[in-house]
């Protein structure tokens, strides 16, 4: 017996020896030096994001509030939720202001010796019941806080808040039966006898004679008339979508699909080259339009072709995109029909092979397409659609 509780003392100190390193590794990780009291790029900014009384609201005294929050609940292993923070925690930053405000109207603003009385009252020493001193004081806030004057200004609003309310309370006045009756409702208590009563179990106890049946007909005649036709109906419910899975599908039923396919849906899509011309600013549009609608027209021929040399030629010494320019003005991947996405690109679905289209504008700049051939859809490629289709059909 002695034994085991040797062996158990050594386990122990093992697991707090084990713990007060996580606790001095978790120390490091969070408030490293470069970490606390750094200020984000946010904490900087001056941009006013609400008024009280003339008192801006930047967004770098948002940031500063959320950020000493999320120090403090990430000390106290609580979750800081992303949920709507932003709108709470300016309308805490707004009341502190207010709160500010009033106390200073009201010369209700604590001084400094009740600040450092309170100061001394939170943070006492356990064992001996005095102040624990400056030092141990401001490290232990410099880590929820980042620093002492932040946490003395907080202290300072809570002291003024305290003082309002002390000062709006003081005008209100309770009658004693008020009190009375407050007493009597926060210290009233009564104990509860019930008995359930299920009207399906009650009605099957009741059984009414013949005559007590026909006294209640004749006195409710008129609830029982039929006013309207009525009729009964059985239904059977089909689910589409299972009959579908139940559904047999050859490879001979979706080739007779296939060959049934017009000549647009079989095209996996079409080649399309581009050229882009920007519009730096709005005064530019003209010019970048007349531009671009002389580079088309000396282009395409008399019957608005152009070869793919020509173009890709044109787009190396002109187009203002570099990625498709090196390229000869070609896109990375075909284009296909998409009626949920109608872009500039789905009208070269409608051109013929070696078409170049009129300058188009989007966004900041103005588009000249040529499309190429079209790059057909093979079967195997289009039997996984073809399936999904017929089995939809089949099954309604």
């Amino acid at each position: 017996m002695l034994k085991q509780f040797s062996r158990m003392e050594k386990t122990r100190n093992w697991i707090i020896i084990l713990f007060a390193a996580l606790m001095g590794l978790s120390l490091i990780f969070f408030y490293a030096p470069g970490g606390r009291g750094a200020l984000s790029p946010l904490g900087a900014n001056n941009e006013v994001v609400a008024e009280v009384r003339g008192d801006e609201i930047t967004v770098g005294d948002l940031n500063r509030a959320m950020e000493s929050t999320a120090r403090m609940q990430q000390m106290l292993g609580g979750q800081f939720s992303m949920a709507g923070r932003e709108r709470m925690m300016l309308d805490s930053v707004i009341s502190n202001r207010i709160i500010r405000q009033e106390a200073a109207r009201l010369k209700l603003w604590p001084s400094d010796e009740e600040l450092r009385a309170e100061i001394r009252r939170q943070f006492k020493d356990p064992s001996s019941g005095n102040f624990i001193g400056v030092e141990r004081y401001r490290e232990q806030v410099a880590s929820l806080y980042g620093t002492a004057e932040k946490y003395e200004d907080e202290v300072r609003t809570d002291l003024a808040r305290q003082k309002l309310n002390a000062f709006v309370g003081a005008g209100v006045q309770v009658s004693e039966a008020e009190v009375q009756r407050e007493f009597e409702r926060a210290n009233t208590t009564f104990d509860i006898v019930y008995v359930p009563v299920t009207a399906s179990q009650l009605a099957a106890r009741i059984n009414p004679s013949e005559e007590e049946a026909r006294r209640f007909y004749d006195e409710h005649q008129t609830d029982f008339r039929v006013l309207e036709p009525t009729k009964k109906i059985r239904y059977v419910f089909i689910e589409q979508a299972k009959v579908g899975e139940k559904i047999s599908i050859t490879d001979e039923d979706l080739r007779a699909e296939y060959d049934k396919l017009s000549p647009e849906h079989k095209m996996a899509g079409v080649r399309v080259q581009q050229i882009v011309l920007k519009v730096a600013t709005p005064e530019d549009d003209q010019r970048v339009l007349a531009k671009a609608t002389e580079l088309a027209q000396r282009i395409r021929d008399a019957q608005g072709m152009a070869t793919e040399e020509a173009f890709a030629e044109a787009a190396r010494g002109n187009s203002e995109d570099p990625a498709t320019a090196k390229e000869g003005g070609w896109l990375p991947t075909p284009v296909r029909r998409n009626p949920n996405k109608p872009d500039l690109l789905q009208n070269t679905l409608s051109m013929q092979p070696g078409q170049v289209g009129d300058p188009l504008k989007t966004g900041n700049a103005y588009y000249i397409f040529r499309r190429g051939e079209a790059i057909p859809k093979s079967f195997e490629d289009a039997k996984r659609e073809i399936e999904v289709s017929l089995r939809n059909r089949k099954s309604y």
